[in-house]
């Protein structure tokens, strides 16, 4: 039987704590790969959080960059995400819901062979 591969998404502390405990019951659970990857919008403080909950990022996309837009980091995270998508045949996608870049992740879920794309933060997860 198939795994289910579901990729995690995010780039800040916050974002993080919230998932942390999702990564870590996919990462347990024999149906699931879990596919974190990480922007690093917080990068300091995001690796704190890895370290805390022993989360090894599948990719870690690094994109901060000093002085950067958001209209910069979000090109970025169009441009960086899209193959690693691609690479691994993700069948679901996790994303925090309150932060503006993550608008790709849902433009991505509604496009794309994805079984659905779960928004943690109204514990709410879209079919399609």
């Amino acid at each position: 039987m198939d795994l289910i591969r579901v990729m995690t998404v995010f780039g800040t502390r916050p974002e993080a704590i919230k998932l942390a405990p999702i990564i870590q019951q996919l990462d347990k659970h024999p149906r699931f790969k879990s596919i974190p990857v990480v922007t690093a919008q917080h990068r300091e403080m995001l690796d704190q959080v890895l370290n805390l909950f022993k989360i090894k990022p599948t990719r870690d996309l690094d994109l901060m960059r000093e002085n950067q837009s958001l209209a910069s980091l979000t090109a970025s995270i169009f441009t960086h995400l899209d193959p690693i998508l691609e690479d691994f045949d993700t069948w679901m996608a996790v994303r925090e819901i309150d932060r503006l870049p993550d608008i790709h992740l849902k433009v991505v879920c509604q496009s794309s062979k994805f079984i659905g794309c779960c928004n943690i933060n109204v514990s709410v997860c879209i079919f399609h």
